[in-house]
Parts: C-alpha cells; structure tokens; sequence
C-alpha cells in the first residue's frame, strides 16, 4: 500500500474521521490514482465534467495525517505547488471547457512524471499541489525540476513554476506551513521569471508549529 495512505486507526480518529469517512476517502483516492496513471482518460474526464475535478479539501485531511505521522515517527515529507506560467493570460482567452482541459492535461503531466506513492491533485483554480511521503529536500528539489522539465516539453509551449516546502520529521510542523513555505516559494520562482523550481527556506524553531 503506498506510504501516503498507511495509516492506523488512531490517526483516523485523532481527526475525527468516521469509518465511512475513512472508506470514502480510500476509494476516492484510489480512483485518483487510477485516472491520474492514464493522462489522455484524466484530460476528457476534466473538459467533458469539469464538476469531477478532484477535490483539494476532501483530500486535506488525508495529509494532515501524513504529516503527523512524519512526525512521530521521524521521516521526512515533502510537497510541491506548481502553476504554468502565465496562467491567467491563458485562461481568460478560453472558455471554461477548454481550461478545464487544459488544466486536466497539466494535471496528467504532473501526475505521470511522479511516483506512483506521490499525491497530485488540484490545490486550487491555478495550481497544483503534489505530496510526498518519504521525500527529503533533495528528493523532492529533484522531482520539482523534472516537472518544470517536463512542462517544458509540452507542445503547447507551456513552462512552469514550483515551490517547495520540505519537513525533515525532526521536531514539529504543521501542514499549513507546509503549504505556506511552497506558496512562498512557488512565489519566488515565478518572480525570478517562472520555468523555474524554488526551494522554501528552512523553518525557523519558532516557525516549527503542531497541526491543530
């Protein structure tokens, strides 16, 4: 079973999950799996029920976990936002189907260029979120920039932006600083002129706060 969904039952009950809620969220995230492994099925999925794109907060909690659980058992987790570059130029001259496709078919890059115990999905209306379970800051450095490679190759001439936060399972973070150290980053990346991956600075000990 990959890492990123070994979980026991005290963590499930630690946030509160019913075991329907547990259930739900295992079919669902195996069904994620599924489609993000054939990128042509995902892209005609998303332009043709754009309602269906996967769902960044039905998935939250399932990363919550993981990142207590980096830390009471001292692994390191990572994860990686990622925007095409020019995004909101692009969109606005599309109609919705045709972004959802687009952004669909984004989404099967980032999905095919990762390992199948990494979690892509979509974080918001522009960029993409990819968790990483057992990923130091190098591992993860790494695999940002064989994404912005791969954005690259698209022969839609996209580029890419990412940013990356990184949790060595030493001491104590949340998954919203987490998330807020790669939106920093992804920031920085973007200004230095996009197709480009940035590295979120390590946490300061005051930084380094407990999930609620």
């Amino acid at each position: 079973m990959p890492a990123a969904i070994r979980v026991g039952v005290s963590d499930w009950t630690f946030c509160g999950l019913t075991r329907t809620a547990v259930v739900s969220l295992f079919r669902a995230l195996a069904r994620l799996r599924a489609e993000a492994e054939s990128g042509r099925t995902l892209a005609r999925q998303i332009a043709a029920h754009p309602a269906t794109l996967p769902e960044y907060e039905f998935f939250k909690k399932l990363l919550l976990v993981e990142v207590k659980r980096s830390r009471r058992y001292q692994y390191p987790v990572s994860l990686a936002l990622l925007a095409v570059d020019g995004w909101a130029d692009r969109a606005a001259r599309l109609d919705e189907a045709l972004r959802s496709a687009m952004l669909g078919e984004v989404l099967a890059l980032v999905a095919s260029g990762v390992r199948d115990i990494d979690l892509p999905l979509l974080y918001d209306a522009e960029r993409i979120l990819v968790f990483m379970p057992h990923t130091d800051a190098l591992g993860a450095r790494t695999a940002a920039d064989r994404l912005v490679k791969r954005a690259r190759a698209h022969p839609g001439g996209l580029t890419a932006s990412v940013g990356v936060g990184s949790f060595d399972g030493e001491g104590t973070m949340s998954f919203s600083a987490l998330v807020r150290g790669a939106a920093d980053a992804l920031l920085e990346a973007q200004a230095r002129g996009g197709d480009r991956a940035e590295h979120a600075a390590p946490p300061r000990d005051r930084e380094r706060e407990s999930a609620t």
